[in-house]
């Protein structure tokens, strides 16, 4: 399964990164992104199964 967590904060990104890591070993293939822009981007390109999404960022909403 793939998981893409976008999120404009990047120890947010590596709080849930840590906590995916450690409770599903290897079960994951995770990607981040820090903008609504390069989270699109990431969607698009890398057709995760989950998205982690943070709402309020930086360039943007989340939500479209």
């Amino acid at each position: 399964k793939k998981i893409a967590i976008i999120d404009d904060n990047k120890a947010a990104r590596d709080a849930i990164k840590t906590i995916l890591e450690h409770n599903f070993k290897n079960q994951f293939e995770i990607k981040e992104a820090n903008s609504v822009s390069s989270g699109h981007n990431l969607v698009l390109e890398f057709h995760p199964d989950i998205v982690l999404l943070d709402i309020e960022m930086g360039d943007g909403t989340g939500l479209i």
